[in-house]
């Protein structure tokens, strides 16, 4: 088989860079490795004892950005509306029964922890008891406010110290006006304890469903992968996003301080389309999901800066992050101990999507090429998840925090979940809606937009979260999320 000269060429970047960075990263590595040793010998004392120590897996240290507390808002989770009542006692007992009352051996260690810096690294501390009634609790909205306005508030709550990093809230509800009553169920977790898959497994847990698990095994032969991570230092420029005075949706954080740069609240937003309507599309172009989507949210975004903001030129493309998922997801393989379940498990991908070019066919196209070229194409997901992701493990917390913090022109983010096709009853009462959510002001607070897709039971739930330095106030979000998106996605189905 003949090599490439892509792959000689990379492997000769590798010849030499390997003797380069061994010595850095070999001190930092063995650092890690003591301090992790030396951890837990020290241990700390916690507020109901000592606290065990340890240290992040790789993609969790990405979630560990500093901020003035010492410990970062960096949460996500979801919003459950179920019909009918649902009493806090019996939420309590419910939650106890499905994740705290496993053995020390087997428990879900994830909702016993916190975070600790220590030496200049970050560490799960975790205790050997918790007081669910501190962390199951009810919440109620004040006369008047929206239930968008009321979890962004939830959201941005600083994590108390020594206190494990996760709430679940139950919210009397009644958004209908009339005599139905409804219960909002809202959890949250840091995100260097859990990722979407975690999500999914924890919902399937409380209601008693499943969720599909649509992670394939990469395509590619051991051979081809192998050739893919030795041109990886080909394609370095592909992660270093855009120019960011390029960037249509740039955060304006000129006007802010530095110290508080960090701190400012998402607006969130809510809509929900017809599953089958966005598979049609899918199958139609036999594109990826995820293509779908970006290509239905960039038209919204030409709209906007056409309409809202009155653009007379729309840039040509912008940037985009997204999460890409690692196959073999622990909460999905057997024989997976509790403790091992919730984890991050995932790389991200930077995209270039099409902005100015209004057909909708052509975006697709060009954006499932881009997709297809960073996945199985280059194979970047691989160079980020076999060899970038762990040196981000060897890394100080205040390198993270630059790395996290720096402007890399991005414009928006996309998460992707499918739940189970049945739907979701909650002790016994329907769950209508399914709504994900994301805040991450401490880990990136140069995100302008990010939205997250949850489908079950034939409709696809979407949220969007914009800063409002970006997107201004909630009527502007609300007229991107619930008509722009809309009209696009309605224009684009109905193309003949």
């Amino acid at each position: 088989m003949a090599i490439s000269w892509r792959t000689l060429i990379g492997t000769l970047i590798w010849l030499a860079i390997i003797p380069i960075v061994t010595i850095p990263f070999g001190v930092l590595a063995l650092y890690k490795v003591c301090l992790s040793w030396a951890a837990k010998l020290f241990k700390i004392r916690g507020e109901n004892g000592v606290d065990k120590l340890y240290p992040l897996d790789p993609v969790d240290c990405m979630m560990v950005a500093d901020s003035s507390s010492k410990r970062p808002i960096v949460n996500f989770g979801f919003l459950l509306i179920i019909e009918g009542r649902i009493g806090l006692s019996e939420l309590r007992a419910h939650f106890q029964t499905c994740f705290l009352n496993e053995n020390e051996e087997n428990r879900y260690e994830k909702f016993y922890s916190h975070l600790e810096s220590i030496g200049g690294h970050v560490f799960r501390a975790t205790a050997s008891t918790l007081d669910i009634n501190e962390h199951v609790v009810e919440r109620r909205m004040e006369r008047g406010k929206k239930l968008e306005k009321f979890l962004v508030d939830w959201i941005h709550e600083e994590w108390k110290q020594l206190k494990p990093c996760w709430e679940m809230i139950l919210v009397p509800l009644n958004r209908n006006g009339g005599a139905n009553e409804q219960t909002g169920i809202a959890f949250k977790i840091h995100h260097a304890f859990a990722d979407g898959y975690s999500l999914l497994h924890i919902l399937d847990r409380l209601t008693g469903c499943k969720s599909p698990y649509l992670v394939k095994d990469f395509k590619e032969g051991m051979l081809t992968q192998m050739t893919q991570l030795l041109e990886g230092p080909l394609h370095l420029g592909k992660f270093g996003g855009g120019e960011p005075s390029r960037n249509p949706f740039r955060v304006r954080l000129d006007s802010v301080p530095e110290g508080m740069r960090r701190k400012h609240e998402y607006l969130l937003s809510f809509t929900s389309v017809n599953l089958e309507d966005v598979k049609r599309i899918r199958r139609k172009y036999n594109v990826k999901m995820f293509s779908v989507l970006f290509t239905i949210i960039s038209g919204a975004l030409r709209r906007y800066l056409l309409e809202v903001e009155k653009k007379e030129v729309v840039p040509e493309e912008y940037i985009v992050g997204m999460t890409l998922p690692w196959p073999r997801h622990p909460s999905v393989q057997a024989g997976t101990a509790n403790k091992d379940k919730m984890c991050n498990h995932w790389v991200v991908a930077l995209l270039k999507v099409p902005l100015r070019e209004p057909n909708p066919e052509l975006r697709l196209k060009a954006i499932d090429a881009e997709l297809h070229q960073w996945q199985e194409g280059l194979g970047l997901d691989k160079f980020i998840g076999r060899i970038m992701q762990p040196l981000m493990w060897t890394m100080p917390r205040f390198f993270v925090e630059k790395a996290t913090a720096d402007d890399v022109g991005a414009g928006g983010g996309l998460t992707s979940l499918v739940g189970a096709e049945e739907g979701y009853t909650f002790l016994g009462n329907e769950v209508t809606n399914v709504h994900p959510f994301i805040a991450v002001p401490d880990n990136n607070p140069w995100l302008a937009l990010s939205c997250f897709s949850f489908s079950h039971k034939g409709r696809m739930e979407l949220t969007f979260g914009a800063h409002p330095s970006v997107f201004g106030d909630q009527g502007k979000l609300n007229y991107l999320c619930q008509k722009l998106f809309h009209d696009e996605f309605y224009g684009f189905l109905q193309m003949k």
